[in-house]
């Protein structure tokens, strides 16, 4: 497209854009890119400079963008290794930190301070029999055997808490056995826990980021 038919636009205001478009080019570079060499491309509005010059400028700023985003996103935090196999069904205990409402009745639950329970005394034989023969079900070797990965590292401690908060949804058939939890009411579950951390296919939708932001490092399923 001839520099004639695009609009120009002060030093400034290109800038700003570049920063944002470096801000981009952390989710997803080839975007982020582009913007930059359509800014490179957009005529100054006043005087000419230094073609060189402006464009080093613009670079810069691309960086600045891109080096504050990264510099905000939040560190993933260590975890205990009793909570690194996705598929191992878990009896685990913690406090509810929220709950919201969603379409179709169901329920999702922000979980924290989460650890390792012990059956408890009053649970019939038969059900705790149970419970002991999906929590003795063949483990996957480590993290890495399911479809998404945890970012963090591992320190073995088998009564460690786990760090930030996990994510529950419980239907409408759930909750007639449990009941609706409310904030800050201890729960007792068997679950199976996955991280929420980017999932390996090609074009994922950034839904880590998203539970990162708001210190949601795992997902959580009831056995």
């Amino acid at each position: 497209m001839p520099r004639r038919y695009l609009p120009s636009l002060l030093f400034r205001q290109t800038l700003i854009l570049s920063l944002i478009a470096g801000a981009c080019a952390v989710r997803a570079p080839s975007v982020g890119a582009a913007l930059l060499v359509l800014l490179v491309f957009v005529p100054e509005r006043g005087r000419g400079g230094d073609a060189v010059r402006r464009g080093l400028k613009l670079l810069a700023a691309f960086l600045v963008g891109a080096v504050a985003v990264v510099l905000a996103l939040p560190e993933v935090p260590d975890k205990p290794s009793w909570a690194a196999v996705p598929r191992q069904a878990l009896l685990v205990e913690g406090l509810v930190d929220s709950a919201s409402g969603l379409p179709g009745g169901r329920v999702r639950l922000l979980l924290r301070g989460l650890k390792q329970a012990d059956i408890p005394a009053d649970v019939a034989p038969e059900r705790r029999e149970r419970m002991r023969k999906a929590m003795a079900a063949p483990r996957f070797a480590h993290a890495e055997s399911g479809k998404k990965s945890y970012a963090g590292g591992l320190f073995r401690d088998d009564r460690a808490v786990l760090p930030g908060l996990v994510s529950l949804t419980l239907d409408s058939r759930q909750m007639e056995h449990c009941g609706r939890p409310l904030p800050g009411q201890k729960v007792t579950a068997l679950l199976r826990l996955f991280p929420s951390g980017g999932s390996r296919n090609a074009g994922e939708n950034g839904f880590g980021r998203y539970w990162a932001a708001r210190e949601v490092w795992h997902n959580a399923r009831l056995v």
